[in-house]
């Protein structure tokens, strides 16, 4: 089946989890809140990059931005929109917010082909984490070590909450973190270790209400992403 068109698989395989969850319709290029996001940068690669892996078809055209650009789309779904001053679509235009989430995404995917697909975990994820780092040196005018390296110590804090074998509501107490911070930032931060973060109160409002959709996204999006990962494993052992 995927020899008919592999390089489809990956984008169908989302689209159709999101249209079963209700989320697609907000991600559609025809709604009011996809108009706006145009103006984004990183909106408008993902838009760029769908509309080239539509186009795309058999093994040899496939190249990891297609992977990174449904990475992205499920990073933008993140939506705090609704009820929020804080942080809301102006901030996420701002992409820091963005890329809080695909670092998070990043981990994630990394994780799951460590579990999963450990022999390709290496042939998926260094290019991934390159492709990602580039894309955002570029969005931010930093640079790509600098981007590196924030990366890497995103990296380095939720391997650790694995190994520590840490439940959801600890990885979305980091997550709640670094998500309320970025709203501050028009660039993305180094935190270097994040100890001193163990004592830092949000607002309890604003706390509960990123925890909330942070498990939410674990529950739906998490899962179809990793659907797609599956799908792209296939491809390349086909």
């Amino acid at each position: 089946m995927l020899d008919q068109n592999p390089t489809l698989i990956v984008y169908i395989v989302i689209a159709s989890l999101l249209t079963i969850m209700g989320l697609y319709a907000k991600l559609s290029p025809n709604s009011g809140r996809n108009k706006a996001a145009k103006k984004n940068q990183i909106a408008s690669w993902v838009e760029k990059r769908e509309k080239i892996l539509a186009k795309k078809e058999g093994h040899d055209g496939f190249e990891i931005e297609d992977f990174l650009a449904i990475v992205l789309r499920a990073a933008l779904s993140f939506d705090l929109s609704d009820k929020s001053e804080s942080i809301g679509v102006d901030h996420l235009k701002k992409g820091v917010s963005v890329f809080e989430i695909g670092c998070y995404l990043v981990f994630n995917i990394d994780l799951w082909l460590f579990l999963n697909e450990p022999t390709l975990r290496e042939a998926i994820s260094n290019p991934l984490q390159a492709s990602f780092v580039k894309l955002f040196a570029e969005v931010f005018e930093m640079d790509f070590r600098a981007v590196g390296k924030i990366l890497n110590e995103h990296l380095a804090l939720f391997g650790r909450l694995a190994r520590e074998k840490a439940d959801a509501e600890s990885h979305s107490f980091y997550f709640e973190q670094l998500l309320a911070e970025s709203k501050n930032n028009d660039i993305p931060k180094s935190h270097g270790n994040f100890e001193e973060w163990d004592s830092i109160n949000l607002d309890f409002f604003e706390n509960s209400r990123i925890q909330l959709h942070f498990l939410n996204f674990e529950k739906h999006m998490v899962p179809a992403l990793h659907k797609s990962l599956r799908a792209l494993c296939d491809m390349m052992r086909s």
